[in-house]
């Protein structure tokens, strides 16, 4: 009897984890939670960090670094280059990349590439 009644809650406990998971607290606009392409073969999801406590470390944080090399760079780097902010970058994920008639270079040194990047992106 015991091995029945696990097994006959085991679903409900996944369908409830489901409906969890989409409860998405921390958007990265009003209409669009996330947004999901593919990296290196693999099917990832982008999405903010949803724990509102959550704070920043290591590299990040290291807002009064020496410049050079931490200079700020400018937001217009060459004529025919159009710059783009998040939201319009992770538009052109899901249009262009996701189907091939766009690319996301990572310009950054390769051993920053290889530690963290945006997925899809090349070096």
């Amino acid at each position: 009897m015991k091995k029945l009644l696990i097994f006959s809650l085991f679903p409900s406990l996944l369908l409830a984890q489901n409906v969890k998971e989409e409860h998405i607290t921390v958007k990265i606009t009003d209409d669009m939670p996330y947004i999901t392409t593919t990296n290196s073969g693999k099917k990832v999801k982008i999405e903010r960090i949803q724990d509102t406590d959550n704070r920043l470390t290591d590299d990040y944080t290291k807002t009064s670094r020496p410049c050079p090399p931490f200079c700020i760079q400018p937001t217009h780097v060459a004529d025919g280059i159009n710059n783009i902010e998040e939201i319009e970058l992770l538009k052109f994920i899901q249009d262009k990349v996701s189907n091939n008639t766009g690319v996301v270079i990572d310009a950054r040194l390769k051993s920053w590439f290889e530690i963290e990047t945006i997925p899809s992106a090349i070096n």
